[in-house]
């Protein structure tokens, strides 16, 4: 009941500064809550935290607004599931995630269904066989646009899919 009754007394005092607030350094959420206001009131500007910045401001409420994709997330996920174009999701970059994800997936379809028709079918293997060889070209070209873009992010030479440098490491 205590812990309750607390959380209710910060909720409220939250809710009255917000709603009585005059000056901006008195404001919590004029930097939404990631940055310090400084200057006076009309002419100031929020230093924002690590990791946020204004992007596409509205006006000057939506400062420190944004959160910046980190390296080493992407890295990681590029080294760890980079194939199927975990980090390019992460990142906002839908288009070449999703032709990543499409192009190993159908490889390894296509070269599996092409080596069951093999082993069932050995009078015209030309056809499975030369499946089965643009499958593996498919899958080696995959994996070198893995090592490319390993490379890529461990430099942080992307942005993201809103065209923000992602934080560095």
């Amino acid at each position: 009941m205590r812990l309750f009754l607390s959380i209710l007394v910060v909720v409220a005092s939250l809710a009255w500064v917000s709603a009585n607030c005059q000056f901006p350094p008195q404001c919590p959420d004029y930097c939404n809550f990631h940055g310090n206001y400084y200057g006076d009131y009309t002419n100031g500007t929020c230093l924002c935290d690590s990791g946020y910045l204004t992007h596409n401001p509205v006006d000057n409420h939506d400062q420190c607004g944004y959160e910046q994709k980190k390296q080493l997330i992407a890295f990681l996920l590029q080294f760890f599931v980079g194939l199927t174009g975990a980090a390019d999701f992460y990142v906002g970059r839908i288009a070449e995630g999703e032709a990543k994800l499409i192009l190993i997936v159908g490889s390894i379809c296509v070269l599996r269904c092409a080596t069951a028709a093999v082993g069932l079918s050995l009078k015209d293997v030309s056809g499975p066989w030369l499946i089965g060889v643009l499958c593996m070209l498919a899958i080696v070209s995959c994996s070198v646009w893995w090592i490319a873009d390993m490379g890529m992010y461990g430099m942080n030479n992307y942005l993201d899919g809103n065209g923000v440098r992602i934080q560095s490491w």
